[in-house]
């Protein structure tokens, strides 16, 4: 008994002692000193004083009511049934209000997605509206430079047309005879003989 005492206080004085709190509380056992170790019998049906082994018979199975010292209680009655119910139909209930919250979530981000999705398709048809755009302008450019190249082709056909050949040299009078039948040909689609 002294050395439990001693070691109780060692364990409070000593150089490792923590102070604990009745919740922080933990039953200790004393340490065992190495003579006086218990160990287990080898042999099943012998029992020795300090092992393991039940000192009950082998023909009980475990306590009885009676052992316990209580009278059967229907489950209606019972303390313990009725605080486990409870916790059972707290605990249900937890799981319907985390799952509430959790299909909240997912329609939250279904809806965050869905309007992701309609942002993607208005950017997609802004941008396909735009290079539509674009590419009229370029159409329109393209028309409005070859309808400048073709007037500055009637501009110049003009001048070959209106020109006096007349007072040109031989081959200079060909050149220009050549021209005009072939302007002649490109306007009014007429070849020359």
């Amino acid at each position: 008994m002294d050395s439990h005492l001693d070691w109780s206080s060692e364990q409070n004085v000593g150089s490792n002692a923590t102070s604990l709190d009745d919740s922080q509380f933990v039953k200790a056992t004393p340490p065992v000193e190495p003579s006086k170790k218990r160990t287990r019998s080898a042999s099943l049906g012998s029992s020795t004083p300090g092992s393991y082994e039940s000192h009950h018979d082998d023909a009980t199975e475990g306590p009885t009511s009676e052992d316990r010292g209580t009278d059967s209680v229907s489950p209606e009655d019972n303390p313990f049934m009725k605080a486990l119910e409870y916790m059972w139909a707290k605990r249900k209930e937890a799981e319907a209000l985390k799952e509430m919250r959790r299909q909240e979530r997912h329609d939250k981000i279904m809806d965050l997605e869905m309007k992701k999705l309609e942002l993607a398709e208005r950017k997609l048809h802004l941008q396909q509206e735009r290079h539509d755009e674009i590419m009229a302008l370029e159409k329109k450019k393209l028309e409005l430079e070859e309808r400048e190249l073709d007037l500055q082709q009637w501009i110049q056909d003009n001048k070959v047309m209106s020109m006096d050949i007349s007072s040109m040299s031989g081959q200079q009078q060909q050149y220009y005879t050549r021209r005009q039948e072939e302007i002649f040909a490109r306007r009014f689609g007429v070849g020359s003989s």
